[in-house]
């Protein structure tokens, strides 16, 4: 049977679109088969990193095709690594958002968390104002533990050349600092200033009370998002669903939360989960 001009078109049209559907059921699977693997880095036992391992835990990144790492990496050098291309994205915003104002082509993609720190003190400390000639511990000079509790002081009318500020390290050094009184108060994030608080010292301000600041979230250069747009949609959309999974079910939340913190008070844990509600942003903007 021989085929007619008209004949042959049609059938060649059948033969591109049988092509076409079996490349993009192909192409599907591959993706299914093959995710893309995505590096994050986060700090150990921040609160705000609960969502991606959350969305982790369940199976998230993986139904937007994305085989998910998360990098424990001190705060200070995310942005280093991301430029040298050891990392993919940074969980901790603060600094890359630092970068970019410094002229580094650096993108926040979404906002987990606010800065979750309060400032706390010895018990016989009433006021803000009563810190003046007062020891505080910081981390470092010039990171938040520092530029935070000189803004509160400020706001409380007290000049930061008033009080001594001494650098002491990680959060656990400046708790055990407070504890032996050789200072009078120190800035603490979750769950330590909770820890504090039940050990009888005082949260006097807390961060958010002051300024509003993103601590957590998604950040990445500029140029993986504009090589990769997919992926760096995928990330945000696995981001979302574990941010909006930790809102709306506290149950498997705090299960994930007493885990990742290293809890083993349930009470504390319940706490700590209600606490991260008012920090938490509600949709990632």
């Amino acid at each position: 049977m021989s085929l007619g001009t008209g004949g042959l078109y049609i059938w060649v049209l059948v033969y591109i679109a049988a092509a076409a559907f079996f490349l993009t059921i192909a192409g599907s699977l591959w993706a299914q088969s093959s995710p893309s693997r995505v590096t994050i880095g986060i700090g150990p036992g921040t609160l705000g990193h609960i969502p991606l391992v959350l969305a982790k835990e369940k199976g998230f990144f993986q139904d937007e095709g994305v085989r998910l790492e998360l990098i424990q990496i001190k705060a200070g050098l995310n942005v280093p690594a991301m430029i040298e291309g050891g990392l993919d994205y940074s969980g901790i915003i603060g600094i890359p958002i630092n970068a970019a104002l410094q002229g580094m082509k650096f993108k926040v993609l979404m906002v987990n968390s606010s800065l979750a720190m309060d400032l706390v003190v010895q018990p016989d400390i009433k006021s803000v104002q009563e810190l003046r000639g007062k020891r505080l511990a910081i981390d470092s000079f010039g990171v938040y533990s520092h530029t935070l509790a000189e803004e509160i002081l400020r706001r409380h009318g007290v000049n930061p050349r008033d009080v001594t500020f001494t650098a002491m390290g990680s959060t656990p050094l400046r708790l055990a600092a407070l504890q032996s009184k050789s200072v009078q108060a120190t800035m603490l994030g979750v769950p330590h200033n909770l820890l504090a608080e039940e050990s009888g010292f005082t949260r006097l301000v807390s961060a958010q009370e002051v300024v509003n600041l993103p601590q957590t979230g998604i950040s990445t250069l500029e140029s993986r998002i504009q090589a990769t747009p997919e992926i760096a949609y995928r990330v945000v959309r696995g981001t979302l669903k574990g941010l909006l999974h930790y809102r709306r079910n506290k149950d498997s939340s705090v299960k994930t939360l007493t885990k990742f913190l290293n809890l083993r008070d349930a009470r504390l844990a319940d706490r700590i989960y209600e606490y991260s509600l008012k920090v938490f942003t509600d949709d990632g903007t």
